[in-house]
């Protein structure tokens, strides 16, 4: 994949505690059937998990904020 193949895809919203709950349980259905594809406006990315997989969770907490950040990343094969 050279760089102008590239697609990325970020956004940030406020979202109700269901809402996320939703989008998350959709992720790992997705995760669990083999292909993930994630949409914001008329760009959609379509990923394919490897079998083995990074996972990195970081969690703060601070006086009036806490913060959740979960990374997960594969290589790809060779294409």
């Amino acid at each position: 994949m050279s760089k102008s193949d590239k697609k990325e895809i970020h956004f940030e919203r406020e979202m109700r505690t269901a809402e996320v709950i939703n989008y998350l349980e959709l992720v790992i259905k997705s995760l669990k059937e083999g292909k993930i594809v994630i949409e914001h406006g008329d760009v959609a990315i379509s990923l394919t998990p490897a079998e083995v997989i990074e996972v990195e969770i970081e969690a703060k907490q601070k006086k009036r904020k806490a913060k959740l950040s979960l990374e997960i990343s594969w290589a790809l094969a060779n294409m």
